[in-house]
């Protein structure tokens, strides 16, 4: 996999937090990092990002949706450890993510730039 440098995006996110854990590449929509920093700084506590652009075979191998907004870059599954996936999705929603799935099992959420939806992992 190509080393992605740390190039900073915001004052708390970096190119590499968004790569494909597969082979390296980064897409990522601007308003998506953008709308992270926002949830972030509104937390006052970091937020992981679990996973951001999948490649289209990434996304195969672990089961994601066909048509993942993870593969245009429109998505992240994110976490901060602290809060709940309802928390978190409350958030996401409050500063523009429109596309929203609350895993509770593994305590993370999915937001994305799509059609306005929500769901349950």
């Amino acid at each position: 996999m190509p080393a992605i440098n740390y190039f900073q995006l915001t004052q708390h996110f970096n190119l590499r937090e968004f790569q494909c854990h597969h082979c390296g590449t980064v897409k990522l929509d601007p308003a998506v990092v953008i709308k992270l920093q926002a949830m972030r700084t509104e937390l006052g506590c970091p937020l992981y990002v679990l996973s951001g652009y999948r490649c289209p075979t990434y996304n195969t191998q672990i089961g994601g949706a066909k048509g993942s907004y993870h593969m245009l870059g429109q998505a992240a599954d994110v976490t901060d450890y602290k809060h709940s996936p309802d928390e978190l999705a409350a958030l996401g929603k409050k500063h523009g993510f429109t596309g929203i799935g609350r895993y509770y099992q593994s305590n993370f959420v999915h937001l994305d730039t799509g059609p306005a939806r929500e769901w349950t992992g």
